[in-house]
């Protein structure tokens, strides 16, 4: 059968030899000894029992059919080429096949002569790859048997990481054949995943001066520039705007050679997604994926930039999916665990990360997550463990140390002076470092204020901040918004409307922060988020401000940074005598420097539970890492005093049965039975809300106190006993208590609570 020029489809049996170009055919030979050509045009189809395939010029994709006759040999020459393995047992000889990709059988694949630039991923089940002579160079991962004869052969082991053995045969190859553009692409490859970002420039110009149109090379050389500058990126900001640059430039060059070029799509999405253009870089990884639908790291990059946009669900599915295709890749197992721990799974979390550190590379971001998880337990001495070695393997990991700040607060049994102590740790390692822009004054007729956070959207904070930016007076001043929101919402809308100038922040570095504050020439620079998630603490560090203050949003209590000049209190919140565990001057005002304002659909204060249920409820509804074993202890007390009454902890984790049972273990080891708790996680904000209808009595933690939360209890005609303790965050309940003239419902020990 001779097919004519142009689109074919249909079902043919029998015939040996194809003359043009195919798409979307599937053929089927049967028995005996079949061959079938391909002709110089691209061709699409799917194949069973054929025993040999030979191919033109053309970019070809064929998928081989379940059914597979052994021996069976591929060449599909000149082109970009790829090949798909159905889920069956896959036998033969394949050359000039730029991508392989596999299924769940047992696969045995022997490379012919001058395979070079190939990504084999052979999927599931035991396979084994034997190079057969010639020069081979590719990238492997799945398969469990590799053998060679003669070479050179250059074979990247993506899976084991096996970089150093990889780069020494590279380095043979090239030594042997200098202009060898693909063997200089797959060291520059290789080169940029141990750490060596100059040397794999290097290289990849090399493949580049040896084959100007070699994708890969490009590509690699795009991927070398980015790692140079995420290395530099607090050292000089022109020259960290320049490398992306560039390296964007060889990503679109590699594309412009070959548009479906799966890794170039990849790393350019990767740039989009540094850059914090997430749906542009969702994009590329779906077109990514379209050509390689199984590779774990474009499953993981896009799931990357859906979760940028706060689409967890979806993120989630890919992840999963990577791991059903490689089960022990570990970026997958990292950066799932670290979703399921956002989304209110800590245990399982853990379990994902326990799984990713022993080939995770960048093993201090593995630490640092499986602390989270930990803390979120409630296990706060070992996450505290887990953040100090994830600081020792990286010193320089600002945000790492920040979160042990974090977890600090929750400890019950170190003093504020030790706490404070890692703080003025964290600014004398990460801070104290950066070299000051130089003062200025500014003769603006309006003060300029500047406030900076990431939480100026639908987030807890809103609640006060929207109220503080609505109070100024517009004539006296000029209000700038630096804004670290991924994806903006109607509240950040309403942020929007109440300033005078919106600055968006995200995918810049703090150097180019501090310099486009610096060029507002901001008058008094107010930070809005401590050392919480997406905080621009290093901006300030630049000094881009003559007066900068840090407000009791988000974290709440000292930065520890010396480049900060004040921090706003009262003498409940910070005590006199307590100035020495504050690295700020200590402004006090006369209340508490916060206003609330009650968002639409608060419910109305609801009749006292305990007159119909017959009994009392306890409650409490904040984070569950304040929940530290003298937490749980003295609220057993409670319980025990009070025969009858119930306890109702609400927050995301306990969503998760693991977790409610390590809960209930932990009360009936207290004495309590688990039938006096309910264990919930109500959603919407709505829902909760009106949870507080069946409360009593809320019970405050220490020696993290809530915030928001005892306002909300408030609101809704909730009492809430507290128990004041070290300063600030210790002394959130007392404060707000005694602002609206509650002070009895203040205590300040443990049996008084």
């Amino acid at each position: 059968l001779t097919l004519a020029a142009g689109g074919n489809t249909g079902s043919v049996t029998n015939i040996e030899t194809l003359a043009s170009g195919v798409t979307n055919i599937s053929i089927d030979l049967g028995a005996g000894s079949d061959t079938i050509s391909l002709a110089n045009a691209a061709t699409t189809m799917s194949l069973s029992n054929v025993e040999t395939i030979t191919g033109g010029s053309a970019a070809d994709l064929l998928t081989l059919g379940a059914v597979l006759t052994t021996s069976m040999t591929v060449d599909l020459a000149a082109g970009s080429d790829k090949l798909t393995l159905a889920n069956g047992t896959n036998t033969g000889t394949v050359a000039n096949i730029e991508t392989i990709v596999g299924g769940t059988g047992a696969d045995a694949i022997t490379l012919g002569s001058n395979v070079t630039s190939a990504n084999i991923d052979l999927g599931a089940g035991t396979d084994a790859l034997t190079l057969a002579d010639g020069t081979n160079s590719a990238t492997v991962s799945n398969t469990e048997t590799i053998t060679g004869t003669t070479g050179p052969n250059t074979i990247i082991l993506r899976d084991a990481g096996r970089f150093d053995e990889a780069a020494a045969a590279f380095q043979e190859a090239v030594r042997a054949q200098p202009h060898f553009a693909d063997a200089w692409a797959n060291l520059a490859w290789v080169q940029s995943l141990s750490g060596q970002a100059q040397e794999s420039e290097r290289s990849a110009r090399k493949a580049i001066a040896a084959d100007p149109n070699n994708a890969n090379g490009h590509n690699n050389l795009g991927l070398a520039l980015m790692r140079q500058s995420r290395l530099r990126e607090a050292e000089d900001i022109l020259r960290t705007l320049r490398r992306p640059s560039e390296a964007e430039a060889s990503y679109t060059r590699a594309l412009a050679l070959n548009p479906d070029f799966a890794p170039a799509l990849g790393n350019l999405a990767n740039i989009k997604l540094d850059r914090g253009e997430s749906a542009a870089a969702e994009a590329l990884f779906t077109r990514a994926l379209a050509q390689t639908p199984d590779q774990p790291w474009l499953l993981r990059g896009k799931a990357l930039a859906l979760l940028a946009q706060e689409e967890p669900v979806e993120a989630e599915a890919l992840l999963r999916h990577a791991l059903t295709v490689a089960p022990s890749d570990s970026e997958a197992h990292e950066t799932l665990g670290a979703l399921l721990c956002q989304t209110g799974r800590p245990i399982e979390a853990e379990q994902h990360h326990r799984a990713a550190l022993p080939t995770l590379r960048e093993r201090h971001r593995g630490l640092g997550n499986l602390a989270v998880s930990l803390q979120t337990q409630g296990r706060h001495a070992e996450a505290e463990t887990c953040f100090r070695e994830a600081l020792a393997a990286k010193p320089d990991y600002p945000s790492g140390h920040g979160n042990l700040l974090f977890a600090l607060n929750y400890r019950h049994d170190i003093s504020a002076e030790t706490i404070f102590a890692e703080y003025r740790r964290w600014n004398d390692r990460h801070a104290k470092p950066i070299t000051p822009l130089p003062p200025t004054r500014t003769s603006s007729v309006r003060l300029r204020i500047g406030y900076v956070s990431p939480d100026f959207r639908q987030h807890a904070v809103a609640h006060f901040a929207l109220p503080l930016l609505a109070a100024h007076d517009r004539s006296r001043f000029e209000l700038f918004c630096y804004a670290e929101v991924a994806v903006p919402d109607a509240v950040t809308a309403r942020f929007q409307a109440l300033v005078d100038h919106w600055r968006p922040t995200v995918g810049m570095t703090d150097a180019g922060v501090a310099a486009m504050i610096r060029a507002d020439d901001i008058d008094v620079l107010v930070d809005m988020a401590g050392h919480t998630g997406g905080n621009r603490l290093l901006a300030f560090a630049h000094r881009p401000a003559p007066v900068q203050i840090e407000s009791l949003l988000g974290l709440g209590t000292t930065t520890g940074m010396t480049a900060i000049d004040a921090f706003l209190a009262d003498d409940i919140l910070a005590p006199p005598g307590t100035e020495a565990v504050f690295s700020e001057r200590l402004i006090r005002l006369q209340r508490i420097p916060l206003v609330y304002e009650p968002p639409a659909g608060m419910p109305e204060v609801s009749p006292l539970p305990a007159l119909t249920a017959g009994h009392i409820t306890f409650g409490y509804f904040g984070r569950v890492q304040r929940l530290n074993e003298r937490v749980l202890s003295v609220w057993a007390q409670i319980l025990h005093a009070v025969p009858g009454s119930r306890l109702v902890l609400n927050n995301q984790p306990f969503e998760e049965e693991a977790f409610r049972a390590l809960f209930r273990a932990r009360f009936s080891a207290l004495g309590i039975n688990p039938d006096r708790l309910s264990l919930v996680h109500t959603r919407p904000q709505p829902v909760t809300w009106a949870a507080y209808g069946g409360i009593d009595i809320a019970l405050d933690p220490f020696p993290h106190n809530a915030g928001t939360t005892t306002i909300e209890a408030l609101w809704l005609g909730v009492p809430v006993v507290t128990r004041a303790d070290r300063p600030t965050v210790g002394r959130f309940g007392a404060a707000i208590l005694h602002t609206i003239g509650l002070d009895d419902w203040i205590t300040q020990t443990d049996r008084a609570y």
